[in-house]
């Protein structure tokens, strides 16, 4: 300040000439840098001078200018002079070293970014192989089965040392437990020692001493917190016994709190992309361990297993991870307890990376692509360049784009490839892929916390070895761990606020709103777009909703498959009884002959047998009847099931109907529905549509289920469904038929099985399905009676709430469908009571409007029920496809689903149409194959069913959330301003020609 005054004195004692040469000097120097500057801009410098000339000699000069203009004009408006010549300087500074310099940055990043998508995409392409080859351990490594020895009892296994390393669990009560358990004849011992020398492998090295270590031949090692199956010896010691080679066997880990909260949602999404996909290219931690030829436990770093199993594959060892091998575990459920986990296996890693490249580049044990492989992919590529990537790029370089117009960044990067990796990420845990976009902005958060331990580990500074424990309740029930959870209020404040993730959440707020008001390309809000559209158009999706169908709990379970019986014995013969099953169709009542399997039977064969006789099953067997194909269809009950409520068609559905000429006859019956209207808890009216003003040629009714059954069922001849027939086993023979056994002992064999038996079909089970998911969600439904007619306009009524949601719709005159879906952690009890059910369902929505109070109340009893909602994603290459020979499977058989699209009953019919074109062209002698047929089903039908289940599940999930912040802009935006009813219906266009034969073969 004081050096300021004095050249301001100095200055004030020249004469008016001098100062007017000085303004006159300093006007020139602004031509000339101005001059410059435009050509800098223009691209077109002197290429007599270097760049880094030329930017000492504009820093010169502006600095000059910046001092000369110091003269007694300084207070009288110099600023402008001094703030031109700061903005001259950082404009030339910019155009020859930031932008450059920022532009190098992108290229860097650009080029990781192809790398790691090309990792990512390799080891997709080995999961993939081994899923479809299926490659599993047993195949690959010899494995026989460990028999126990009559004589020898279990000295005849071998001896495995299980250790179970502790630090912060209660001495005492371990102490007790282990004494409890050696009371019981079970031989455990309880060691301590008096220091924390090398943490957790310095424990499992203290334990290795012991005098009984000797009398082992393998060693087991679980983490406190780990619940292994009682199985898990007998399923992994033969791999070691049967293979000298083999050093190392993991199981899987499966988290018992995984849906305690969001936090542990977001955790299990990326271990089990770890699991699934990563572990199954090359293990990195094991249960196993070749201890004494690896070099033992050493703690050079924070990752003992990763450093033994690193150890052990440079002495020639292999390395065995088995996927359906699972050991239950727990999350980490609080925030700082996750951060100090991420801290460990990040800085770990990296710091083993630096101390063992040189041992892994100099080894002779290894070949050179398995160098290739641990240098590049392991450590490389999934430990270094995947936290640089996500942190670098795309929270600090991407965003800061915005800042530098000159500077862009390819669609590709910025979009499609991270895009496909975060998908391909989320495969591992299908039922969270709702979840992508807020677990994007988790592992974003959890990317400048990798980052810095990443530069720990590589550098070895800071905390390098730092080793907190993981801070776990050890107790995976939801109910017990609510009053668990630490009290947040108890830490410190600067504990709980991480100051540098907050500055970089403003950091990125900032590039975004500068972006929106001086950018041009948008390309931060295109980046960050794809999760808050997703979200918007799940949203807009769910609320154009119809009522769920119905899923019975008695449909739920598997009926049976039957067709012609072979004799157990010469004296069996098939016996047939018979009895009217009255039908009421319309006005109209019929007939039906209903055909009972006894064990008394004969030889016979039937062409086509049809296992169910649900929607989907009926449907078929009445598509194959209009194209002249005989069928049987078999049923596990007496009668038909003719309980539940009601479900809803739309125009797709009626399509079908329409097709097997059933339709007309169903119109009748049921009231068709105008449009929806969507309601808040408190009765408010969100938005209203009209199904035509969107679509002239939508249709949609509520059906009563046991009206649709019958009706299918009277356009059946006689003696077609065989009722009373479970079946007990599946097994094809040589010629291609399908052997059946059922419950009653009698035999049976079939061409061609169709199974329709429901979401928990034993046909799927045999072809290799897994069972359906139950997705956290039970609904109560109803059908209420008005006996003096329904007071309610023919359109939806919707009522949205937090966690909650409900909708009723009038089905006929008299009768309206209703229900009420809710979040549940578990399925809970089964409950019949109707008078529990009905009182449970009004508690749900005691504060909600009257009306749908008194329609739970006028439901009949037989009509209520409670039902878990369950589906099954069909992911390509893993889920088995819906044809095995000549055996195929139809609607909640094949891709159970849940109610959210009301699209269940619509794809089942949709189903039998495109099966039984297919079928009765290939029967008929057509240029396809039976089998061919099928397939072709299966590939036509997949491309619609999968995306349907998928879209299906998370609408519902998206519309279950409890947010109050996220239901608060569902109700006051999404709704009112965003929806658009049109684009949310296309999925129900569906063409369907109408079906005629000859007569039946």
């Amino acid at each position: 300040m004081v050096k300021l005054v004095h050249l301001a004195d100095e200055n004030s004692q020249l004469t008016l000439k001098t100062r007017e040469n000085d303004r006159d000097r300093d006007r020139d120097r602004d031509r000339e840098t101005e001059a410059s500057c435009h050509l800098l801009g223009a691209g077109q410098r002197d290429c007599s001078m270097s760049p880094l000339t030329s930017f000492h000699r504009i820093a010169h000069d502006t600095f000059s200018s910046f001092l000369l203009s110091l003269d007694g004009s300084f207070l009288l408006g110099s600023e402008d002079v001094v703030n031109t010549r700061i903005s001259l300087w950082w404009e030339q500074a910019r155009a020859i070293v930031v932008v450059p310099f920022f532009k190098f940055l992108v290229a860097l990043c650009l080029i990781m970014s192809v790398m790691y998508f090309v990792e990512v995409m390799y080891m997709g392409i080995v999961v993939a192989y081994v899923k479809l080859f299926k490659r599993k351990p047993e195949k690959v490594y010899k494995w026989e089965a460990m028999e126990n020895d009559a004589e020898c009892g279990s000295k005849s296994f071998p001896m495995v040392l299980v250790q179970i390393p502790m630090y912060n669990e209660k001495e005492e009560l371990v102490r007790r437990e282990c004494e409890r358990w050696s009371r019981e004849g079970v031989n455990i011992t309880f060691e301590i020692r008096d220091n924390r020398n090398g943490y957790k492998a310095g424990a499992l090295r203290e334990g290795m001493k012991h005098s009984y270590v000797k009398q082992c031949d393998y060693i087991a090692i679980f983490d406190a917190d780990f619940q292994p199956e009682p199985d898990f010896l007998h399923r992994t010691v033969p791999f070691l016994i049967h293979n000298p080679k083999l050093a190392l066997v993991q199981g899987r880990w499966e988290f018992v709190n995984a849906d305690q909260c969001m936090m542990t949602r977001l955790q299990e999404m990326s271990l089990s992309y770890h699991f699934t996909v990563e572990q199954q290219v090359g293990s990195s931690t094991f249960a196993f361990f070749a201890l004494n030829e690896s070099g033992g436990w050493n703690d050079q770093t924070t990752v003992e297993d990763m450093d033994v199993a690193v150890r052990a594959t440079l002495r020639g060892w292999k390395l065995l991870y088995i996927d359906d091998l699972k050991v239950k575990s727990e999350l980490p459920c609080s925030f700082n307890a996750l951060r100090s986990q991420q801290h460990r296996w990040t800085c770990g890693p990296a710091n083993l990376f630096r101390k063992m490249a040189g041992q892994i580049i100099r080894s002779e044990n290894v070949s050179l692509w398995k160098k290739l492989y641990m240098l590049y992919s392991f450590f490389f590529m999934r430990k270094v360049v995947a936290h640089i990537l996500t942190f670098c790029f795309y929270c600090v370089i991407l965003p800061a784009t915005v800042l530098f117009p000159e500077v862009t960044v390819p669609k590709w990067a910025a979009f499609y490839l991270p895009a496909l990796i975060t998908l391909f990420i989320a495969i591992g845990k299908p039922r969270s892929v709702y979840l992508l976009a807020f677990w994007v902005l988790f592992e974003n958060a959890m990317s400048m916390l990798r980052t810095k331990a990443l530069v720990m580990g590589l550098f070895e500074t800071g905390r390098v070895q730092e080793w907190v424990v993981t801070e776990k309740l050890g107790d995976g029930l939801k109910t017990k761990l609510i009053g668990q959870v630490p009290n947040e209020h108890q830490v410190r404040f600067r504990d709980r606020v991480h100051f540098l993730e907050l500055f970089l959440g403003v950091y990125l707020l900032f590039c975004g709103c500068y972006d929106i008001i001086y950018g041009k390309n948008k390309l931060y809000l295109y980046v960050q777009q794809p999760s808050s559209l997703l979200v918007l158009d799940l949203w807009a999706n769910n609320m154009f909703l119809l009522p769920p169908k119905v899923i019975d709990s008695e449909e739920a379970m598997a009926t049976s498959l039957l067709l012609p019986i072979y004799p157990q014995s010469p004296r069996r013969s098939l016996a047939r009884s018979y009895r009217w099953y009255p039908v009421r169709t319309g006005s109209k009542p019929v007939s039906l002959t209903v055909t009972r399997a006894q064990t008394s039977g004969g030889d016979g064969e039937e062409s086509v047998v049809i296992v169910g006789a649900g929607i989907g099953g009926l449907a078929t067997a009445v598509s194959l009847h209009r194209l002249g194909v005989r069928s049987v269809v078999l049923e596990q009950s007496e009668s038909l099931r003719t309980g539940g409520t009601s479900l809803t068609l739309f125009k797709n559905g009626w399509r079908v109907l329409d097709a097997i000429s059933v339709g007309p006859q169903l119109r009748t019956q049921f009231l068709e529905i105008e449009g929806m209207v969507v309601k808040n808890g408190d009765g408010k009216e969100l938005r209203s549509f009209t199904f035509k003003d969107e679509d002239q040629s939508q249709e949609v009714r509520a059906v009563e289920r046991r009206v649709l059954l019958e009706t299918l069922a009277s356009q059946l001849p006689p003696e077609t469904i065989k009722f009373s027939s479970k079946l007990k086993t599946i097994q094809s023979n040589a010629n291609g038929d399908t052997q059946l056994e059922l419950e009653d002992g009698s035999e049976l064999l079939a061409k061609i099985v169709i199974g329709c038996d429901g979401i928990r079909s034993k046909v799927a089970t045999w072809m290799g399905f897994s069972e359906p998911r139950y997705v956290g969600h039970c609904a109560f439904r109803g059908l209420g009676f008005y006996p003096e007619g329904q007071p309610f306009q023919n359109k939806v009524n919707y009522i949205y709430g937090r966690g909650l949601r409900a909708g009723y719709v009038p089905v006929s005159s008299t009768k309206v469908y209703w229900f009420i879906c809710f979040n549940s952690p578990s399925l809970g009890p089964k409950i019949t009571d109707p008078a529990i059910l009905k009182r449970e369902a009004k508690e749900l929505v005691s504060t909600w409007p009257k009306d749908l109070q008194d329609l739970i109340d006028l439901t009949p009893d037989e009509t209520i029920s409670r039902t878990p909602l369950v589906d099954r994603w069909l992911w390509p290459g893993v889920a088995p496809t819906a044809s095995k020979g000549r055996v195929v499977l139809v609607g909640d058989a094949w891709h159970p689903m849940t109610p959210n699209l009301g699209q269940g009953a619509c794809c089942a019919l949709e189903d039998s149409v495109v099966l039984a074109n297919k079928l009765a062209g290939a029967i008929k002698g057509g240029s396809e194959s039976v089998e061919e047929a099928m397939e072709s089903y299966g590939s036509e039908r997949w491309s619609r069913a999968f995306p349907l289940t998928v879209r299906a599940n998370l609408v519902g999930a998206l519309l279950q959330w409890d947010n109050p912040l996220v239901c608060s802009v569902r109700d006051n935006v999404v709704i009112p301003k965003l929806v658009r009813l049109g684009p949310m219906l296309e999925h129900t266009n569906f063409e369907c020609e109408p079906l005629f034969g000859s007569s039946e073969t």
